[in-house]
């Protein structure tokens, strides 16, 4: 029976060990990555600085005055924004978008946006509720941004033809409605600034001081949708608590195996080594593992283009962080497992070494006099003797 049971808890040692070895590089890849992924103010940070080189935001709120708002063109006198401003390049209204729109506010709608996609994976809902808080831009265009706004708009106008001219005369003049959107010599072109300057107030105006962009978020969410929030979910409580295994194997191959120091650095030292050796080797992996997380959330059912945008862009940053902290928690593990190691090495050497140093022998114990015994007497019954 003794040996039946060694060899149970023998099996169930190296199986327990093999699944610290094993489980190990998880728990850490899925830690590292959870605390960024799953962190809103650590997203926020990522999104912030990978939309500052984009331009995310701003090419986003760019073209909602571009589009002035949910209607297209404006109302009440106001500029046609959307063919106003389709002569700009790229390049022109990133220009713009930089010069009108500050950092603080890049900022604070990258937070919003976080914060309402972390809310969209605890509810029911089908989409995230994104909108983007377009005040700011109102502020800066009637601060004096407008002016700027209007001359490189002018300036991307196509050179103006005399028909042009004849009928940006008779709207200039009230005879006739429409707006040539061309550029005209000097001194029309003053003219011509002045009165797009003001006409791009009344389209200013004319904006929502909110705009959504995310589609209508309130409508619930379908089955689909609702079995990937459910792998969400699991992969977030997974990366919060799956570390909790680790002590838990190294528990039960103590109670199991461990009697001795030299026990000690062989169960617990070579796994925690081999975990994080193997470690290494999955970060290496990591960059798939991401990637295709991203795409898994950028490709779910009724994403929105700016979530899929900020998850794409982010994608690599997400990466970049994550890895150096996993690579720093790998080499502290083999740091760690060694250290286990050579302990209980060093330590099981010292004593086995005192158990077989020879002890001195201990001194016989006195030997105490017995009592006389009386000589048998002869057959004559005397004592023998002088005296007998």
């Amino acid at each position: 029976m003794r040996g039946c049971l060694f060899w149970i808890t023998r099996i169930l040692s190296v199986a327990l060990a093999l699944a610290f070895v094993l489980t190990l590089p998880l728990t850490i890849v899925a830690f590292d990555l959870g605390r960024v992924v799953f962190s809103p103010d650590r997203m926020a940070a990522v999104l912030n600085a990978s939309f500052e080189e984009s331009g995310g935001f701003r090419r986003v709120a760019m073209d909602a005055i571009a589009s002035g708002g949910e209607g297209g063109a404006t109302e009440d006198g106001g500029l046609d924004l959307t063919t106003a401003l389709s002569y700009l390049s790229p390049l022109e209204r990133d220009y713009l978008a930089d010069r009108l729109l500050p950092g603080a506010w890049v900022a604070d709608q990258v937070r919003a946006s976080v914060d309402s996609v972390f809310a969209w994976i605890d509810n029911d809902q089908a989409r995230p509720n994104i909108r983007l808080d377009l005040r700011p831009v109102k502020d800066a265009i009637r601060s004096g941004g407008a002016d700027e706004l209007v001359e490189m708009v002018v300036d991307s106008w196509p050179p103006c033809s005399l028909e042009q001219l004849t009928e940006m005369a008779g709207t200039a003049l009230g005879l006739t409605e429409g707006f040539p959107f061309c550029e005209p010599p000097e001194p029309l072109r003053t003219g011509v600034v002045a009165m797009a300057g003001e006409t791009l107030i009344l389209s200013v105006y004319a904006l929502p001081d909110t705009m959504q962009i995310s589609g209508q978020g309130a409508a619930p969410a379908n089955a689909e949708v609702m079995r990937f929030k459910d792998n969400v979910r699991l992969v977030r409580a997974l990366s919060r608590w799956g570390w909790l295994l680790t002590p838990v194997l190294l528990g039960g191959i103590m109670l199991l195996a461990i009697r001795t120091w030299r026990g000690l650095a062989l169960w617990w030292g070579l796994p925690i080594i081999l975990g994080g050796l193997l470690t290494l080797v999955v970060s290496v992996g990591a960059r798939a593992i991401v990637a295709a997380f991203a795409a898994g959330i950028a490709a779910s059912p009724g994403m929105p283009m700016i979530v899929a945008d900020m998850v794409t862009s982010a994608g690599q940053a997400w990466v970049g962080i994550a890895m150096r902290v996993i690579l720093v928690h790998a080499g502290l593990a083999v740091l760690i497992g060694a250290a286990v190691f050579a302990l209980g090495m060093l330590l099981g050497r010292r004593s086995r070494s005192t158990r077989a140093e020879p002890r001195p022998a201990a001194p016989p114990p006195p030997r105490t006099p017995g009592p006389v015994e009386p000589d048998e007497d002869d057959e004559s019954g005397r004592r023998p003797g002088m005296y007998g």
